[in-house]
């Protein structure tokens, strides 16, 4: 029987990982999964220290995430909403690609989103088309670094619990 719940439990992290490509809270849904399961066994096989580690890693990756995003938005000449529509536009475009390609769309769909948000705002705010496609650009770029942070956060989350499941 344990057996089996460590194999759940790795699907479900696996699950998790693959939704950090459309822009969803995974790392989230990794460490709570991890949770649920060391608290469902005692906490023999992950302990609490193993969760703690977890759990830094997950804000760390979030924090990345949000600050390459807006960082790289900002640098090529967005304001702060149009860095925030960049984050709004990832969000709706990995959601609405995610199905398309096998779900392989989702990834560019949250790049193409990032750069969508970006360049409308910036465009409906007045500025001139070149600074709001550079700022599409930079949107995209951010979304892009953001996102390969978080992931390695959700790689190190996965190496963590399977460490000590397997």
């Amino acid at each position: 029987m344990e057996t089996a719940g460590a194999i759940l439990l790795a699907l479900v992290l696996l699950v998790c990982l693959a939704s950090l490509l459309v822009g969803l809270p995974g790392t989230w849904g990794m460490v709570l999964a991890g949770g649920l399961y060391a608290w469902a066994t005692g906490f023999e096989r992950i302990p609490a220290s193993t969760l703690g580690i977890a759990l830094a890693a997950a804000a760390a990756g979030e924090v990345l995430e949000y600050a390459l995003a807006v960082r790289e938005a900002r640098r090529s000449g967005a304001s702060r909403r149009g860095a925030c529509a960049a984050l709004a536009g990832a969000a709706a475009g990995g959601i609405a690609a995610a199905p398309l390609l096998a779900g392989a769309g989702a990834v560019l769909g949250m790049l193409l989103g990032a750069w969508a948000g970006a360049a409308a705002y910036e465009w409906w705010a007045g500025r001139d088309v070149d600074r709001a496609v550079r700022s599409g650009w930079g949107a995209l770029r951010g979304r892009l670094w953001g996102t390969m942070a978080k992931g390695v956060a959700g790689l190190v989350i996965l190496a963590l619990f399977l460490g000590r499941l397997f």
